[in-house]
């Protein structure tokens, strides 16, 4: 396994407002910012991962929102063969990041340089501290 592919649907906000969040989060020295007629992305080299990651998504402008949703794609690269687990930690934090379900899966390139990923695996873990209220008493 020498890519690991995941999507996030976080349309709301821009790439490059994401683009410092990323790079904290990611530990990339500065993540390279790009736009063409259809895609937006983002390249660097993940110090937290220690891979090379690109992130990358449809311009917004050519989105036809609400019905027409696109996900943002984070790609990783590794010099090395990975195993199961570092799927799972890798989707895990990502999830934590966004406060968002993280699908990964197999990016698959469809017609019109479509990207698409095939969810293998869904993280969606929910956080509901400070949501429920208790009195501490038990009966």
């Amino acid at each position: 396994m020498n890519r690991l592919h995941f999507s996030v649907y976080i349309i709301e906000r821009d790439l490059l407002e994401l683009k410092p969040e990323l790079e904290a989060f990611l530990k990339i020295k500065e993540l390279f910012h790009d736009a063409e007629n259809q895609w937006e992305y983002m390249d660097g080299y993940s110090m937290f991962f220690d891979a090379k990651v690109t992130i990358f998504r449809e311009l917004k402008e050519r989105m036809n929102l609400p019905e027409d949703e696109k996900p943002l794609h984070i790609s990783f690269f590794f010099k090395r063969l990975q195993d199961k687990s570092t799927t799972e930690r890798i989707g895990l934090e990502l999830n934590r990041f966004f406060k968002l379900p993280v699908f990964y899966g197999e990016l698959r390139n469809t017609a019109g340089q479509k990207y698409e990923l095939v969810p293998e695996k869904r993280f969606a873990k929910i956080n509901l501290s400070g949501m429920i209220k208790t009195t501490g008493k038990v009966r």
